[in-house]
């Protein structure tokens, strides 16, 4: 069902809608994009019928092409989508940036290796730094869809693990903020992708930054120092503020900060997205190793009657990245960590004497309940894969 709601325009889409018939940096340009191809929306052009009813609600969105896009002129594409959280569109002329690598091609699933590539890291990444994906293992799940190009940038959070020579499992995060979640990628170590813009990245804050905050840097005005490749750092890696950062107009900020390898820098003009306090995080996104609390709360419930509930609303406070209500995507699923998925394990073992897994029907033979944890039926093999991979029977 096509939506076109009025909506109020924040002063962050006001910044963008002033130069929204330029095309924003890292927007696509081939010829046609082809269906099934996963994207993230930068801007709309004022051609567009969504120009004035939903510029907001767009911009910044995630989706999937369901019928091929066709290039209208610059990096303005037509065209039929689905959003993240399942809402249709067909675009006029739309700006996206897609989970492709660079030089024009869109996305594809990358083939699948059991061999670690020649530049592959064998050692845990640093948190926070931009890295290129140069395969992915068949055991893990992205290798199957276009969700992850060949030549992508990541950039991994903390708890990463070496599995089997090259390979990383943990959670990460596209250049253009997507969340994922590897069991076995093999990555190198990445460009510093500083080019100098003017334009506001989608999820720039444009709030107060305060002393301490933990921010991804997510692009540098050209009017910043920084653009000319000095400094050991990415846009896209995590750093913590060490003073309030001071606003430079639109989403631009000035002030220090400092880098999870304690090297330190002073921007004048860099754009941000808050991601949680210094020790803190977002949704448990950034919560240590795994989520030690979350699992902790899972392992710790009462196997009574009012167990689905509870082990419901810990789960979608912590991995329904999107809002839907649901955890509903590929995404969502494989960001739930081990650690986690044993300690919702643990009641439900003592409450039925079986697994989850079994208890609640992930299991493809078994009648389906996995919507009582507040799983989408959509992503019943994806969770009964997860689950089996972390032991679970």
């Amino acid at each position: 069902m096509f939506r076109a709601s009025l909506v109020i325009v924040t002063a962050v889409a006001l910044c963008q809608i002033a130069s929204a018939q330029d095309c924003p940096p890292g927007a696509a340009t081939q010829a046609t994009i082809p269906s099934g191809t996963s994207f993230r929306a930068l801007s709309l052009h004022p051609d567009d019928a969504y120009y004035s009813s939903s510029y907001a609600d767009i911009v910044g969105m995630d989706g999937t092409t369901t019928g091929e896009l066709s290039n209208n002129g610059g990096c303005w594409y037509g065209g039929p989508v689905n959003s993240e959280s399942g809402e249709s569109y067909y675009f006029y002329k739309v700006a996206v940036v897609t989970n492709a690598p660079s030089g024009g091609k869109t996305s594809e699933a990358p083939t699948a290796t059991t061999v670690c590539p020649s530049d592959a890291i064998r050692a845990t990444p640093r948190m926070g730094t931009s890295y290129t994906v140069l395969g992915l293992h068949p055991d893990d799940a992205y290798s199957s869809s276009a969700t992850v190009s060949n030549g992508q940038t990541v950039t991994f959070d903390e708890g990463t693990t070496i599995r089997d020579g090259c390979w990383i499992s943990g959670a990460a995060t596209t250049a253009f903020g997507a969340d994922l979640y590897f069991f076995k990628v093999a990555v190198s170590a990445g460009n510093s992708g500083r080019s100098a813009t003017s334009s506001c990245p989608p999820s720039a804050t444009t709030g107060a930054i305060a002393s301490g905050t933990r921010v991804r840097l997510l692009g540098i005005h050209a009017e910043d120092a920084y653009t000319t490749g000095a400094g050991n750092f990415s846009v896209g890696d995590i750093m913590t503020t060490t003073a309030a950062m001071n606003p430079n107009g639109a989403c631009w900020y000035g002030g220090p900060t400092e880098t999870t390898d304690g090297s330190t820098q002073y921007f004048y003009k860099a754009a941000f997205e808050v991601i949680g306090s210094r020790g803190g995080g977002d949704k448990g996104k950034d919560s240590g190793v795994g989520y030690p609390s979350v699992a902790e709360q899972l392992r710790s419930l009462n196997p009574s009657d009012s167990l689905d509930a509870r082990a419901r609303d810990i789960l979608l406070s912590n991995f329904d990245r999107n809002g839907s209500g649901t955890i509903d995507t590929m995404n969502e699923v494989n960001r739930i960590p081990c650690d986690v998925l044993l300690g919702l394990n643990v009641p439900y073992q003592a409450r039925w004497g079986r697994s989850v897994r079994e208890s609640l029907g992930f299991k493809n033979n078994l009648n389906w309940v996995g919507g009582s944890l507040g799983f989408s039926e959509s992503m019943r093999t994806i969770a009964d894969r997860q689950l089996g991979r972390c032991g679970i029977e």
